[in-house]
């Protein structure tokens, strides 16, 4: 197969306009950012700098931006800040929290558990999460169902059997070694002039709630097209629960 980084610097102008026609149904919604923030041996307060949790950064969470490094995550620029959302607190929950993000597979169960206020003892991180809307204006790469315009291109010019196949092995594998490689799809939609990706999380369970499990990342330079729902001071602590 060929390098996926050289493929996406090829897709040609016109298979960018018939990706550019979706996406517009997806700037009415809400949408989540949840960060997470650690015990510092204080009581954490949003109103004064706190620790991020596994990173070297304090910030006051209701003062925070939404955009941050992409670190390995999913659909991220490899150098350059992005801002992720989920379409719900429940997907932001299971996207950001540990306890979430690193088994194989969460169940609704676990999920509903959990935001129902199952805690188990010992837990410190609170998560602080704010509500946008996306602008009207905002140009988005839709990748939510397998056979959109950019897989099928990709599959056929790497040689991968089918848009299938490349979203199952790649694009919504939830093996480490594939970042880079959505990273790579990622930088080509930026440059192409896009705002940000629409798409699956590979975390959230199927059946948890209606449109759970949809996903939002926004790349750097484009924090005018986010619009808070309600002011900052809104913002809410919505768990008191450990992400590790």
């Amino acid at each position: 197969m060929s390098d996926l980084e050289s493929i996406c610097a090829r897709v040609p102008a016109d298979v960018w306009r018939q990706v550019s026609k979706s996406g517009s149904d997806m700037k009415w919604r809400s949408w989540w950012n949840l960060r997470w923030y650690t015990d510092d041996g204080h009581k954490i307060d949003g109103f004064r700098p706190q620790s991020i949790r596994n990173v070297e950064h304090r910030e006051i969470p209701y003062k925070r931006s939404p955009f941050g490094p992409s670190g390995m995550n999913r659909f991220g620029l490899p150098s350059g800040n992005v801002a992720y959302f989920g379409v719900d607190h429940s997907t932001a929950t299971c996207e950001t929290m540990t306890r979430f993000r690193g088994q194989i597979a969460s169940t609704s169960e676990e999920v509903l558990d959990y935001l129902r206020g199952a805690s188990p003892s010992g837990e410190t991180s609170k998560g602080y999460s704010e509500e946008y809307k996306l602008d009207i204006a905002a140009k988005v790469v839709d990748l939510r169902r397998n056979d959109n315009t950019l897989f099928k291109y990709i599959a056929e010019a790497g040689g991968w059997a089918d848009c299938e196949d490349f979203a199952q092995n790649v694009a919504y594998s939830k093996e480490e070694v594939v970042i880079p490689e959505t990273q790579a799809i990622a930088q080509a939609a930026f440059g192409a002039g896009f705002d940000g990706i629409w798409y699956r999380s590979v975390r959230t369970p199927r059946n948890l709630f209606i449109n759970s499990g949809e996903c939002l990342v926004l790349f750097e330079g484009h924090e005018a097209l986010l619009h808070p729902f309600g002011s900052t001071s809104t913002m809410k602590n919505l768990t008191s629960r450990s992400s590790r």
